[in-house]
């Protein structure tokens, strides 16, 4: 498992910032995963570092981030179904081709 360095960890947090989480982490072979975990990290430094943030907004921040992420598992659950579905139906049409 390779250990980021914080410059790298800027530098695909950048990139991510610009073209967006999913391409960034195919171009920088990043998990997305870590990416999301780097982001929040982030904010939550620099919400650290501003006296003037106040903690109700900081609780609205994670429930609108906590959302985010209860819809990604929601698409990524469904996109889940489709493909296990399409598995389903090749590895039937497979099995009719071997057969006959």
């Amino acid at each position: 498992m390779h250990r980021y360095t914080n410059e790298e960890k800027e530098h695909h947090l950048q990139r991510a910032d610009e073209v967006g989480v999913a391409k960034a982490s195919e171009e920088g072979n990043v998990s997305i995963q870590s990416l999301y975990k780097w982001r929040n990290t982030r904010k939550l430094t620099q919400q650290s570092g501003d006296a003037s943030h106040s903690h109700a907004s900081t609780d609205l921040d994670l429930i609108k981030d906590e959302e985010e992420l209860k819809k990604r598992i929601r698409q990524l659950e469904s996109e889940n179904a489709v493909l296990y579905k399409k598995c389903v139906r090749y590895q039937k049409a497979l099995t009719a081709l071997i057969e006959e």
